[in-house]
């Protein structure tokens, strides 16, 4: 395997890991401010709050790191399984886009609210894609994971963590609790290091890329 697709299959592995450390250090030294605003990080999940507080700047470089390296787990995905379909790997490249937007286009207040600036609508509509594109992601890698046997069931991993997150998706806006809202999240980790590390072994079928983007 090419030692820049390596680099990109580890450093997918741990975006997803990496953003929730970072939150979670922001919501510590920002509580003051997100509960001045009606939002406590005990009982939900609200990352792009954090953008609007006195350390802001930290959450939207939170938000684009995230989004580049996903897109660069994109590529590696594509170049790193032989054979399948390329929309698992494009949909999550769009994943990627759509995290970069939400960093350089934040929130509206209050939190509660629909959109109502330009800027908040982008974030919503940002938002909404990239989490409807990763379930979908899940499910069209989990095709192409069928389609080749060194990723024999990850097919079922993958199928399964869609349905886990789809439940978290749905019962974090029934059921108001932060186990509920960060389990959405926590499948989200799961799947990028369970994913990203095995694509990162494969040196076999990464040894010879093919050419094209997607």
């Amino acid at each position: 395997m090419a030692r820049s697709l390596r680099l990109l299959a580890l450093a997918g592995s741990l975006a997803p890991l990496l953003f929730q450390v970072v939150l979670v250090i922001e919501e510590s030294l920002q509580r003051s401010f997100l509960l001045s605003i009606g939002f406590d990080p005990m009982k939900s999940s609200f990352p792009s709050a954090n953008a609007l507080g006195p350390l802001g700047w930290m959450q939207t470089l939170n938000f684009i790191l995230l989004g580049v390296l996903v897109i660069g787990f994109a590529y590696a995905l594509h170049q790193g399984i032989p054979g399948g379909s390329a929309a698992g790997p494009i949909c999550i490249s769009i994943v990627g886009a759509c995290t970069i937007v939400a960093g350089l286009f934040p929130t509206d207040l209050p939190v509660s609210s629909p959109p109502h600036t330009f800027h908040g609508l982008v974030h919503a509509l940002a938002f909404i894609i990239a989490s409807l594109g990763t379930l979908v992601g899940y499910v069209l890698l989990g095709l192409r994971f069928r389609s080749n046997s060194f990723w024999r069931g990850y097919d079922l991993f993958s199928f399964g963590t869609a349905l886990v997150s789809v439940l978290a998706f749905a019962g974090a806006n029934v059921v108001k609790g932060v186990v509920i809202a960060y389990a959405f999240a926590g499948m989200r980790v799961i799947w990028f290091a369970v994913v990203g590390l095995r694509l990162w072994s494969a040196s076999a079928p990464i040894e010879a890329p093919r050419t094209g983007v997607f």
